[in-house]
Order: structure tokens, then C-alpha cells, then sequence
């Protein structure tokens, strides 16, 4: 497999072609994959779902793992866990997909000490329980929302305030603890032809000033409905009585209101950003690069930033220079995301989510981005028309992306008919644009290739082309009953490949 680094602000691989990744999450939270309690042909099940995602074009895996089940004890590194990851990747190698590790959380923590693979329920996820430290709170379970934990539970955000200040641990602050564990796994992993990179820390959160900005959004959003400032009552009041009601007055809730609410909120992230975040990010990309220089570094933003808030943290550096292989890793979700309301998930105030980031990466990131978390739909995948929105903006900014989540019952969703769509994986150039045209059915990709490559540019095809318009000679492979890969040898110069499909 391709060596991928980052050139002119765009992924590319060692021939020079600028690549785009389709990817997925898989992976498990407080258990290893292997451990979970559904995972009877857990061997079986897992070679066919790999095989089966590089069929229709995935080509990249965030694989999630975790603390907890890594270094259950100081020191002490579960070698079943890490075997395990191994294994991941020689499957994946196996079906030229790429992976990169993401060291999830969730609620900072399960904050408990044994789990039975066969009656573990928890809804936080993340650090080993001697990590949490609480100052003597307790954790209680959310009632109603996961995600409540985050705004109510002290445990949750003492832990958190606890890892921050880098609390010591057995002689040891917390922050050194995780990264001597990614100093380990950047020398266990770092040289896997398939591992492309490493993402630091999921959806950080700032723990108890966390708290503070629920509860000042929380007022803010009182006031704004008390006063009718910004948001319009009789248009509200007229949706009520619409054929979808819930749908249509959820629409009025747009991204001017929810800036709005939020805006009061802001100081406490870009506080944290700034002054938290980023100085660990510097810290536990340094340790990576102790030993190796391989992998992408993935700086994701805050759980907060998830829903709009503008994100702050500056690009990585370490040593006081700026990382060369880093990326931009923002996840964003409808407000209504774990809740049955997600349905109606919005694309104006999604879009509006990543418009913010857009211009972060352009304005002051300049390092690419690829979307680590998006989706989350329900089996039924009753937001369909949402999903496709958020496919067609990622293709208008070049964005690479990982679906969240991939699991037994995906394949069998109609999810994969959505994430299944014509893109380019590697383009023999600088790729100016590329869409996939759903009713038009057809694809255009524009590049522009400044010398001979010795490899082609290489298209995934959800379906059997009808047509292939190129000044170039083509190739190819077949995948699958329906999918190929797509290989065209192009001239330097502009270069522009439409890809035609018969009508269904």
C-alpha cells in the first residue's frame, strides 16, 4: 500500500496523486471487538465486512478503541487488546483499506472496574478507572440523553478537569500516562503498510467549564423564547398546524438561531481550545514523533464545536514547528442526533456546521480535512436525503470522510446504497472539482496534471459504466456484480473524466 502524507495542503500518495478517502467507524468502546457481547462469528463477521467495504469503495477505516481495555493498569498493556488491532490491520492490508486509530471517549469514562461481555451496559466509555479521578462524586447512568453526563454528572467533569491539569497518577501526571500509551502504539503499529494515522483524543471535553456552557446555552435559549428576539412566534405557531408539524417547526430552529443562543457560550471553548487543548495536542503529538514519522495526526474539535461553536485550537506543532503531516478532523450532527427526532435532521443547520469549519481550514488551519464522524442514522436510515446533502458538500470541498457506524447490520441497510457513490481515490494531479450527479447519473472529475505519472488515476464506480468520456486510456477491474475500480492514463495538462451510467 501507498505511503500517504500530506502535500500542499491535500492528501497524497508517493507518486504524487492527490487522494480522497471514502471510509467508515468500526470498532469498540469499553471492549475489545472480540469481547463484545454480539460477536459469535466475530472472525467470520468481520473478514466479510471488510471484504464487503472494499467492494463498494471504502477505503479507509477509523478504527475506535480505547483506554480502558489497552492499559487496565499503569503500565500494564493488555496484549489480547493490542493483538487484536493487529489483526485489524492484516485484514485490512489484506483488502487495500487503509486505517487510523482513534482513541475514543465518551463521558470521559464507563467508571467501572470489571465488565462481563455478556451484561456490560455503560454509557461513557474512555479512560481506565484509575484514571477517573472524580474528587468523590459519584457517577449516575443519564436518564433520558446519553450525552446528559456531560452537562450534569461532577464525576464526568472532575475526571475531566483532573486530565487537563494533568493530575499525577502514581508518580505520574495523567497526560504523560496517555502518552506513554501512544508512544507504545506509534511503536507497535506505526510501520503497518495500512496504518495511515493517529486520532489523538475523540470529541475533547472541557469538563466542568463543559457544565457552564450547557447551562449558559440553556438560558440563553430561555431568553430568546421569552423575547421573541430572533426567532419568529407566528411563523412557529403556523407550523403547528402544517401536515408535520414536529418537522416544520423544527425547521424553524435554523443556524442564525442557533448562533445566536450559542454565541453567549462561546469564551468558555476558545478558552479551552486554546489553552487546554491545543498544549496537549502539541504534548501527545510529540510522543508519537519520538518514535515515528509515519501516520497522519488528526486534530479533532471540542464535543462543543460539534453543533456550531466556533473551534479555536491552532494547527499541532511539535517542538515549536508545525506538524507536516497533520489534518483536520471535525465531526458535526443535527441537534436531534440521539433522539428519535433525528428524522428530521436538517441540512441547513448542518451545513451551516461545516461552512464554519470550511472557513477555519481555509482562513487558518490550511491542513486538509477529513470528516472523522457524520451520520449516526437510525437502521431505517430515514434521513437518506440528509446523508446525500452532506456527500455532495464533503465532494464540493475535496473533504475525505468516516461514516459513523459501520457494523453487522450495515451491509444489509439502505445506508450502503448512499455511502456506495462514484468518487476518486487517486487523481494524477491537482483535482480542481469532482460530483457525482444522482438523477443525471454521472460523474465528473477536473484535474490538472502538471507532469507523466507512471500510474493511472483510479475512479471507484458504484455501477457498471455506460459511458466513459476521457482523452485518456482506461482500464477496468471489477469488484464486485456491480462496483469497479476505474484506472485512466491521462497526459499533463488539464484533464477533465465523465463517467455516464444507464438509467434505472
Amino acid at each position: 500500500m501507498n505511503k500517504i502524507t500530506v502535500e500542499s495542503g491535500s492528501f497524497a500518495d508517493e507518486h504524487g496523486r492527490e487522494r480522497i478517502f471514502y471510509g467508515v467507524n468500526i470498532g469498540g468502546k469499553n471492549l475489545p471487538l472480540s469481547k463484545q457481547p454480539h460477536s459469535a462469528d466475530f472472525k467470520e463477521s468481520q473478514r466479510r465486512n471488510i471484504k464487503y467495504l472494499k467492494e463498494h469503495g471504502i477505503n479507509l477505516v477509523r478504527y475506535f478503541v480505547n483506554w480502558s481495555y489497552i492499559e487496565p493498569r499503569p503500565k500494564q498493556y493488555n496484549e489480547e487488546a493490542l493483538k487484536e488491532i493487529e489483526n485489524f490491520l492484516d485484514l485490512c492490508l489484506e483488502n487495500d483499506i487503509y486505517v487510523y486509530l482513534d482513541m475514543h471517549q465518551d463521558l470521559y469514562s464507563s467508571f467501572i472496574e470489571s465488565k462481563n461481555p455478556k451484561t456490560f451496559v455503560s454509557h461513557g466509555d474512555g479512560a481506565p478507572l484509575w484514571a477517573c479521578l472524580t474528587n468523590g462524586k459519584k457517577y449516575r447512568k443519564p436518564l433520558l440523553v446519553w450525552a446528559e453526563g456531560y452537562f450534569f454528572n461532577k464525576a464526568v467533569q472532575n475526571s475531566f478537569d483532573n486530565f487537563w491539569n494533568n493530575a499525577v497518577v502514581e508518580g505520574q501526571g495523567l497526560q504523560e500516562h496517555f502518552c506513554d500509551l501512544w508512544r507504545m502504539m506509534a511503536r507497535r503499529f506505526s510501520n503497518h503498510p495500512a496504518l495511515w494515522g493517529f486520532d489523538i483524543f475523540n470529541e475533547p471535553y472541557p469538563g466542568t467549564d463543559g457544565g457552564k456552557v450547557f447551562f449558559t446555552i440553556a438560558k440563553s435559549a430561555l431568553k430568546t423564547v421569552l423575547t421573541g428576539k430572533g426567532i419568529s412566534r407566528k411563523a412557529i405557531l403556523k407550523a403547528f398546524f402544517t401536515k408535520n408539524p414536529v418537522a416544520n417547526v423544527l425547521k424553524q430552529v435554523n443556524s442564525k438561531l442557533v448562533d445566536r443562543v450559542t454565541s453567549p457560550a462561546v469564551k468558555y471553548i476558545k478558552k479551552f481550545d486554546t489553552e487546554k487543548y491545543s498544549p496537549f495536542l502539541n504534548k501527545v503529538a510529540g510522543a508519537i514523533r519520538e518514535e515515528t514519522q509515519n501516520g497522519i495526526i488528526l486534530m479533532e474539535n471540542s464535543y462543543y464545536s460539534n453543533i456550531g461553536i466556533e473551534f479555536s485550537s491552532p494547527p499541532i506543532t511539535v517542538n515549536g514547528k508545525a506538524e507536516k503531516n497533520q489534518a483536520f478532523s471535525p465531526h458535526a450532527y443535527d441537534m436531534m442526533v440521539d433522539t428519535p427526532l433525528y428524522k428530521f435532521a436538517d441540512d441547513e443547520r448542518v451545513g451551516a456546521i461545516f461552512a464554519k469549519r470550511r472557513n477555519e481550514q481555509q482562513k487558518r488551519l490550511s491542513i486538509p480535512v477529513i470528516v472523522g464522524e457524520w451520520g449516526g442514522f437510525d437502521p431505517k436510515n430515514t434521513a437518506a436525503a440528509h446523508a446525500e446533502f452532506l456527500l455532495n458538500l464533503f465532494d464540493s470541498c475535496k473533504w475525505s470522510h468516516t461514516y459513523w457506524c459501520f457494523n453487522d447490520n450495515t451491509p444489509h441497510s439502505p445506508v450502503m446504497k448512499i455511502l456506495c457513490r462514484t468518487h476518486p481515490v487517486a487523481v494524477c494531479g491537482k483535482i480542481e472539482n469532482y460530483r457525482y450527479d444522482k438523477i443525471e447519473r454521472s460523474f465528473t472529475l477536473s484535474y490538472i496534471q502538471e507532469k507523466e505519472y507512471n500510474v493511472p488515476t483510479e475512479i471507484f464506480c458504484h455501477d457498471v459504466p455506460k459511458q466513459i468520456i476521457t482523452d485518456g486510456r482506461y482500464e477496468i477491474e471489477k469488484l464486485s456484480d456491480r462496483c469497479c475500480s476505474l484506472r485512466v492514463y491521462t497526459e499533463p495538462g488539464k484533464n477533465i473524466i465523465v463517467i455516464k451510467y444507464k438509467e434505472v
